[in-house]
């Protein structure tokens, strides 16, 4: 089988302003349309560009665009102009053909699945579509043919094969469970460092307690020894001063 790569004829434009941008439209639409049709593909993508710029909000100029860049082999720039067609255009018929088109670029990458979707979304349009219903079957067959074979390879590798990808297997094993293993003992360190600097602080604050308490202590014994001091100093001047008194008297 081989796949239908119909992409659907660029649209024509018809124009009802007289202006001079309508004119400059059309003219160069027209003409990027002809070059289209003669294979000069680049030409013609030049001329569909100028024409974009004059009128942007046109979708039939992005469904042209990306038939071109289909035509160059741009895939993924031609899905986008189709993309835009689609978001700004109400007719059911050109949503259709763009869908079909994305599908066909899908395609093209051998991107089976996404190439499902989009024939899937354009048979929801047009049901009766023969092309795209015999491209949908085509892709669901490749997209099938292409999973059996990615299994038989797999399933093919020689032992030594085998063994090599074993040997790579254990090694990466290894180096998670080292990884893992580290991590464990960074985490005692850093349990084990906070654990000494708790400890540290609190022998720190036991020790500066007892000074606390020493210093306390010492200054009750310094005011006490101030006080016997002061005591047995007013002890001694009060003898002294009777003895004083009993000598004036014994004078006299």
């Amino acid at each position: 089988m081989q796949l239908i790569t119909v992409v659907f004829a660029l649209c024509f434009f018809t124009l009802l302003s007289a202006s001079a941008m309508a004119d400059d439209f059309a003219d160069l639409a027209a003409a990027g349309i002809k070059l289209y049709e003669k294979g000069k593909y680049e030409d013609a993508l030049q001329k569909l560009k100028k024409a974009k710029r004059l009128s942007p909000p046109d979708n039939r100029i992005d469904y042209n665009l990306g038939n071109i860049n289909y035509q160059l082999g741009r895939f993924e720039k031609a899905r986008k102009h189709w993309q835009n067609s689609i978001i700004k255009v109400d007719r059911f018929e050109l949503r259709q053909k763009a869908y079909y088109n994305i599908g066909n670029a899908f395609y093209r990458e051998e991107r089976y699945q996404e190439a499902i979707k989009y024939y899937q979304k354009a048979l929801q349009i047009n049901r009766k579509d023969y092309e795209t219903g015999f491209n949908l079957k085509l892709a669901l067959h490749q997209f099938e043919l292409h999973k059996k074979v990615k299994k038989d390879e797999r399933s093919k590798k020689s032992p030594q094969d085998r063994k090599e990808q074993e040997s790579r297997n254990d090694i990466l094993k290894q180096r998670k469970q080292s990884g893992k293993k580290n991590s464990n003992e960074s985490k005692d360190r850093i349990t084990q460092a906070k654990s000494q600097s708790s400890k540290c602080f609190q022998e720190k604050k036991e020790k500066d307690s007892y000074r606390e308490k020493l210093s306390i202590n010492a200054a009750k014994r310094y005011l006490k020894t101030l006080k016997e001091g002061e005591c047995k100093y007013r002890s001694l001047f009060s003898e002294g001063s009777t003895n004083r008194r009993h000598s004036a008297q014994n004078d006299w």
